[in-house]
């Protein structure tokens, strides 16, 4: 889950499934694959299931399938791990 000191996507997940708040549902295809390359999404491109903790994160998911983690500002969702990063970084 933890490797010196830094979430792995296996432990954001298991995390994202023990976690009631902080819920969001991707709306396209092309916003999910966006998201699981690293880049931020606009707020119009998903749908808040539940409201995020006070410090904005939320779990984000397409079709039932998580995607990653997220933090919400005001203009759009920021990226802060996604699956697709064991692929970038070469794990």
């Amino acid at each position: 889950m933890e490797t010196s000191g830094h979430v792995t996507v296996g432990g954001a997940k298991i995390l994202a499934k023990w976690a009631s708040k902080g819920i969001a549902k991707v709306k396209r295809e092309n916003d999910a694959f966006k998201f699981t390359n690293g880049r931020s999404l606009s707020l119009s491109s998903v749908a808040v299931v539940s409201k995020p903790c006070d410090l904005g994160l939320l779990a984000l998911y397409w079709k039932g399938v998580f995607l990653g983690v997220g933090k919400i500002t005001r203009s759009k969702i920021i990226n802060i791990l996604d699956t697709g990063e064991f692929l970038r970084r070469g794990y």
